[in-house]
């Protein structure tokens, strides 16, 4: 494609799929590659250009922040729980800490949760167990060598 300035993008499975909303048909992994390697021939590169430049051109658009002006990737709401829903998992934790998919998606189901987010609250809490865990043990070391001190400056100075 001479005469034209090549964007580099790093394509996933998940852009190839969403060039098809675009165009209407799926371009499979190696169509994009052979694309940005410039592999492709010269009939099947113009064709596909036009459909990669308005996709490219719509995922910028939709990622560019107004006010100043540079690509901000957009993060998902923080989900608030509610005491009930926090109760249950704390319920279904004490029984279960590493719970299988098709659990996570039971509870998350019960409590008209996203599976998402009660995957994410295990992962959390299971980290929240880990460090207060740490931290008790650090804690019973540190008041374990104190009194050890204290003995030693007691019994040194008898």
């Amino acid at each position: 494609m001479p005469g034209c300035k090549r964007k580099e993008i790093m394509h996933s499975e998940y852009r190839g799929n969403s060039l098809a909303k675009v165009h209407g048909s799926v371009f499979s992994q190696t169509t994009i590659c052979r694309f940005e390697n410039l592999q492709l021939s010269y009939k099947n590169a113009c064709k596909l250009r036009p459909i990669l430049e308005q996709w490219l051109h719509d995922a910028e658009a939709a990622c560019v922040d107004d006010k100043s002006g540079t690509m901000d990737r957009r993060r998902k709401r923080r989900t608030t729980i509610s005491a009930l829903a926090k109760d249950a998992l704390e319920a279904h934790f004490t029984r279960q800490p590493k719970p299988s998919s098709y659990d996570i998606a039971r509870v998350a189901s019960s409590l008209r949760l996203d599976k998402e987010v009660v995957r994410v609250w295990f992962c959390n809490r299971r980290q929240r167990d880990k460090r207060v865990k740490s931290s008790l043990t650090s804690g019973l070391m540190s008041a374990s060598s104190s009194d050890y001190d204290i003995a030693n400056a007691y019994y040194s100075y008898v």
